[in-house]
């Protein structure tokens, strides 16, 4: 089944019968897993209360005859439904494959903003409204939306609001409602209520609103019932791919605009945008619109997954509910209606407010995701332990306290997240979760003493803190976890606080360095969150990995956690790819060593500063796989440079520079930046005597001050490369100048 799903889910075309067959085939197949899962909880169970006294085992038997007798009948019945699809199968023609593509949209041109910002006038004005008008994926939305954010602040009050194809006019009038400062809505209003009231508002009020994605005039002639033309020089936008509905929307005295189409390279780069990128890795992706109703449209039709909006009403579902995104927008507490069958429910997304539903009927339940519903109680948590198939439990809300000790009867449990709650320690029947492989925790939240050890299917665990030196021995724990790969630990205790008054950095080091030579970890994090300054000798005796080659660390963090150089056995470490350090004091020798990793790509530094007031990348074959590289320099008094032939890969550099008088510099500000052949983008902050800019353009400072020329000089390298990469140059405001002075020893700290 599952073969012959994959192969019809790649078909983008099919005819009506065998689409049938398939959605057919599909909810056979879902059954079938619901099935198999009821029963093998069973058994489970069964096993697990094999400890019962012969009065109770006699009750369990017959119990259980009932049970063998129902999952029979429930076998014997999709046994049919299988042979049914098979033999229907048999008459059904074969599959198309005609695929068809869908591409994204990019920004719209300058001169379309200057158009729709021009400085409105606050004198006896009539409404004015201007459409945007152009085929799906010309980028409507961008110009409207940074007018909007241009200009409001000139209007008494805006809005911006999304219509859709399919508009549910109460939701987008209530919407506008509370966008212009309306708080007594009620639900339960009707069309004519919501205009009335909007009207009355807004008389004698300047306004501003964005209409988005208007679909037929219907729509906008509600919408423009409530928008009355009070004579305040009140704006109105709205983009629209018809050009019918654009002179609708604009017939008294407006203005439309047509979009200009895309090339083919704009329409190709704009696609898809990749967001949160860390590490060469994008974390989420933003669609257009038009590929976004595409995927919501195929999701229904697949019925991949329900959404449900609770300010709506009269849901009809032609399928069983398997994956249900819940999103209440609204303060007030409201019921899903009691209409929805929940018993095949195997993911539930729920945002916003929660809501009044029992998690009793959800059986089947694999995966609970309640990231963004913030006002979640402890209370809404009873009876999770009953979600006996639950794999994956989210939790944000800052008022959920406590976890239940009854969630160690969720044997098939593999990840727990309640990062963004006030759970201070979780419970010690966590143990009892003998498939949990990955723990997402905040700094505040504490491992029971003993319990670390005993999580033999441990693969993940962020965060892991340690507040005194009695618990820097429970690392030791860790060492029992052989199936462990990623771990983030934090200490935040004063390492000198203890009884003899000796220090206990070595005790620290040990640990440190039991990870280090680790062969089974893959992401290695260590952030100093305490208030003291201990660096760490990696080169000791305790830290020096044993096998370089084949140790599988491949991403090590030493976050806010100082050394004092680089350890001369990292440049062997054959798979690190990812590398975070601070260096107190950057050498010659700790350039040469990083530039001996074989296999870097992201490389990500502080320092104070460079010995004899220089940091040289030289161009001798190190850092042959470099592509991302960050250094950030918070003492003045050091040289950055460049030289010929280094970092030839790169093709991200981001740094931040102390920059008050040419002496920070060196004496130099010539930072080789032109070698850099491969870069596609550059980012630097410069702090000094200046004015904090996010956005600075030295052609346009009408000062000649050294911050001025070291960004000129910086954007004069970077636009001569050949890749004609990106740049982005932030002042920040910095005094005074603070002059590094190298240190030799720790004592010197």
């Amino acid at each position: 089944m599952s073969a012959t799903l994959q192969m019809l889910g790649d078909a983008e075309e099919l005819n009506p019968e065998m689409k049938n067959w398939r959605d057919m085939l599909r909810e056979l197949a879902y059954d079938l897993e619901d099935c198999i899962d009821a029963f093998m909880a069973r058994v489970d169970r069964g096993r697990d209360e094999d400890g019962r006294t012969h009065f109770k085992r006699f009750f369990r038997r017959l119990k259980k005859l009932k049970m063998c007798h129902e999952i029979a009948d429930e076998i014997e019945q999709l046994k049919k439904r299988v042979i049914e699809a098979s033999e229907r199968y048999k008459r059904l023609p074969a599959l198309y494959e005609d695929v068809e593509k869908l591409v994204g949209i990019d920004g719209p041109k300058q001169h379309i903003i200057e158009r729709l910002s021009t400085k409105i006038e606050v004198s006896f004005a009539k409404l004015k409204v201007v459409s945007i008008v152009g085929c799906g994926g010309l980028g409507k939305t961008t110009p409207a939306n940074q007018v909007y954010h241009a200009i409001k602040s000139q209007f008494s009050c805006a809005v911006f609001v999304a219509v859709s194809q399919k508009p549910h006019m109460k939701k987008i009038l209530r919407d506008i409602a509370k966008g212009v400062g309306i708080t007594d809505i009620v639900l339960d209003e009707d069309e004519r209520q919501l205009i009335d009231k909007l009207r009355a508002h807004l008389h004698g009020r300047r306004y501003f609103v964005v209409i988005d994605d208007v679909w037929d005039a219907k729509a906008w002639e509600i919408i423009n019932l409530a928008l009355l033309n009070n004579n305040c020089g009140s704006r109105i936008i709205a983009t629209t791919r018809s050009a019918v509905v654009a002179s609708c929307c604009s017939s008294e005295g407006g203005y439309v605009y047509q979009m200009k189409p895309l090339s083919f390279d704009e329409s190709k780069r704009s696609l898809i945008h990749p967001l949160g990128v860390k590490y060469g890795q994008a974390k989420a992706c933003r669609v257009h619109d038009i590929i976004l109703d595409y995927i919501k449209c195929r999701a229904a039709e697949e019925n991949f997954i329900t959404s449900l909006d609770v300010a709506e009403h009269g849901y009809t579902l032609e399928h069983k509910v398997r994956r249900l995104c819940i999103n209440n927008c609204n303060d007030d507490s409201v019921t899903v209606t009691s209409s929805l069958n929940l018993s095949h429910v195997r993911s539930l997304i729920m945002s916003g407010h929660p809501v009044q539903t029992s998690l009793l009927p959800l059986m089947a339940l694999r995966v609970l995701d309640l990231r963004n519903c913030k006002g979640m109680e402890d209370h809404n948590l009873a009876s999770i332990e009953k979600l006996f198939h639950l794999k994956y439990l989210r939790l944000e809300s800052y008022s959920v306290t406590n976890l239940p000790r009854k969630i160690g009867d969720l044997q098939y449990l593999e990840t727990l997240d309640i990062r963004g709650t006030s759970i201070e320690e979780l419970p010690s029947t966590v143990t009892k979760l003998r498939r949990l492989a990955h723990i997402y925790v905040d700094w505040g939240t504490k491992f029971p003493d003993g319990v670390i050890g005993q999580m033999h299917s441990l693969v993940q665990l962020r965060q892991y803190r340690v507040e005194s030196y009695e618990q820097v021995k429970s690392l030791k724990e860790f060492s029992k976890l052989t199936k462990l790969r990623a771990l983030q630990i934090g200490w935040n205790f004063d390492l000198s606080d203890c009884q003899d008054g000796t220090y206990r950095v070595e005790d620290l080091q040990s640990c440190v360095g039991a990870f280090l030579t680790s062969l089974n970890l893959h992401t290695l994090y260590f952030v100093d969150i305490s208030a003291g300054f201990y660096p760490l000798l990696l080169d000791s005796r305790h830290t020096a990995p044993v096998a370089h080659r084949t140790c599988s660390l491949q991403k090590l963090h030493l976050r806010y956690c100082a050394i004092c150089k680089a350890p001369n056995w990292m440049g062997s470490l054959g798979n690190l790819r990812v590398v975070e350090l601070y260096i107190i004091c950057m050498s010659p020798n700790d350039v040469e060593i990083l530039g001996a990793i074989p296999s870097l790509l992201f490389l990500k530094l502080d320092t104070i500063g460079g010995t004899n007031g220089r940091i040289i990348v030289q161009g001798n074959n190190g850092f042959r796989c470099l592509k991302y590289f960050s250094l950030v320099i918070t003492n003045c008094g050091s040289v950055l440079n460049f030289e010929e032939g280094s970092m030839s890969k790169l093709e991200h550099l981001k740094l931040q520079l102390p920059v008050h008088v040419m002496e920070c510099l060196n004496g130099a500000f010539d930072f080789g930046i032109q070698h850099l052949s491969a870069l596609s983008k550059v980012k630097v902050q410069i702090r000094g005597k200046c004015n904090n800019d996010s956005n600075y353009d030295p052609a346009e400072d009408t000062g000649d001050g050294i911050v001025k020329c070291v960004a000129r000089a910086i954007k004069t390298a970077v636009e001569a490369l050949p890749n004609r990469p990106t740049i982005s140059l932030r002042t920040v405001s910095s005094v005074p100048c603070k002059h590094f002075k190298c240190v030799c020893s720790l004592s010197q700290l």
